[in-house]
């Protein structure tokens, strides 16, 4: 082992050699503020089980952070997924027509804030729908009143049409009468 570190003309490095008739690894590094080296050995087979208990135990950390990452990235799928389905039927719903539909998303995410925006809107929306009928209603009964206004007027223009007639045809006997009373008293 001394023959080994001293020919290694290294002040660190690593050296195998046979004990009991095992293999050994010996680690070793000069220290330079005490001047000399410090080494550790370890036999091979209980360096090999430290290494396949840390391999193993690696490998079991790797599936089990993919299973990790497959289970959260499949909740967070299913939850956008089924936040968009729920969108998805609402919109469908107020394309036929339907404004008393709503959307129910109880999430804190983007997905919660399209369905709590989508809510609003359709308020909005029956809001504008609902102001709408009321105007096209008045517009109505305005329509209706001006029609009925109408044939009040035509009514009364009418009668004075009438009136004025009887007035021209009382004129026109009282001129022929006027008239005859007149040949009638030149005639005596």
């Amino acid at each position: 082992f001394f023959k080994q570190l001293k020919n290694s003309n290294s002040n660190q490095g690593k050296t195998f050699y046979l004990w009991e008739g095992k293999q050994k690894y010996q680690y070793f590094k000069h220290i330079d503020a005490i001047k000399a080296y410090v080494s550790v050995s370890i036999y091979e087979h209980e360096l090999m089980g430290i290494v396949n208990a840390t391999r193993n135990a690696l490998i079991f950390a790797i599936i089990l952070a993919i299973g990790i990452f497959i289970l959260i990235n499949s909740l967070i799928s299913r939850s956008i997924a089924i936040g968009l389905k729920k969108g998805v039927d609402f919109a469908e719903k107020i394309a036929d027509g339907d404004l008393t539909a709503t959307i129910e998303i109880d999430q804190k995410d983007e997905v919660g804030q399209l369905g709590d925006a989508l809510n609003r809107m359709i308020e909005k929306l029956k809001s504008i729908v609902t102001d709408i009928t009321n105007e096209a209603d008045n517009i109505a009964q305005a329509s209706q009143q001006i029609s009925s206004n109408s044939q009040q007027m035509s009514q009364g223009a009418t009668e004075q049409a009438s009136s004025a007639e009887e007035v021209s045809s009382s004129m026109e006997e009282m001129t022929s009468n006027i008239q005859q009373n007149a040949n009638n008293a030149m005639e005596t």
